[in-house]
């Protein structure tokens, strides 16, 4: 296998839901075997890295919060470089809310009595928003609130859909979306396909991109993450079905039906 370190996608690559994607379990075994460090990277933002390899340990993965990369996190790391101390307006889960308070940020989830006070007083710098699955139309009016007022307007990942085990859920693209239309403002965004996730990445293997490899479902955020970013893509087709045109326009390295026939692909010197 050519690669020194794999970039790995979670939700429709290694899981469906709480589910494990058949192969999925011995991919990451034969990479550990090869001794080739990986990251799984996701851009569900609802649950810290620690609570997602939790989950992932239960249905038998042996990983570690080390091994695994969240879209709150690379934005937690971003506004810690580029608006320190920023009073932050939260439509999210505490997938978002915990990295945001480790890295000293005043957080205001929305929805709250606080999040009032602090609107009435004009106390909110930044709208950060991550998939959030007890959204109301009282967060949404609040976050509409402070960027009509001046706040920046920051967004986890724009992934309109999130598969599951009961088929394609609204992800956070869709509430993002709900808010650019509406506040007629454009959220910088920081999880794939944009740079910013994939630069933490490699950042965290100390690898160069021409030594990774990433892996993934999705051709609008795995595939053109990888096509954008100058990193070799693979596409497996156990989560969102790609299109003829999106394959056009984001041809992947490698198209394979599951991870058992990338692994094989891969340790066979191909």
């Amino acid at each position: 296998m050519r690669y020194r370190g794999m970039l790995i996608d979670l939700d429709g690559t290694l899981v469906r839901g709480s589910r494990a994607i058949p192969g999925a379990d011995r991919f990451l075994q034969a990479l550990r075997e090869g001794g080739i460090p990986f990251l799984i990277l996701t851009n569900n933002a609802t649950r810290t890295s620690e609570a997602v390899a939790e989950a992932l340990a239960r249905i038998g993965f042996p990983v570690t919060a080390g091994d695994v990369l969240t879209s709150a996190e690379v934005l937690a790391l971003w506004l810690g470089r580029r608006r320190p101390m920023a009073r932050v307006l939260v439509v999210g889960e505490a997938g978002l809310v915990v990295p945001l308070r480790a890295r000293g940020f005043s957080v205001i989830e929305a929805g709250t009595e606080a999040a009032k006070k602090a609107l009435a007083e004009g106390e909110i710098d930044v709208v950060a928003v991550g998939l959030d699955r007890t959204l109301t139309y009282e967060k949404l009016v609040q976050a509409l609130s402070a960027l009509a007022r001046g706040a920046a307007f920051y967004a986890t990942n724009c992934d309109i859909r999130l598969p599951s085990e009961d088929g394609l859920l609204p992800g956070n693209g869709s509430i993002v979306e709900l808010l650019r239309l509406v506040s007629a403002r454009r959220p910088r965004v920081v999880g794939k396909p944009r740079a910013p996730m994939l630069r933490a990445a490699l950042d965290v293997l100390g690898l160069g991109k021409e030594d990774v490899a990433l892996v993934g479902d999705n051709m609008l955020t795995d595939i053109a993450a990888g096509h954008r970013f100058g990193i070799d893509a693979y596409l497996v087709e156990t989560g969102v079905p790609p299109s003829e045109r999106d394959l056009l326009r984001f041809p992947p390295k490698g198209r394979f039906r599951d991870l058992d026939a990338l692994t094989a692909h891969l340790w066979s010197g191909a």
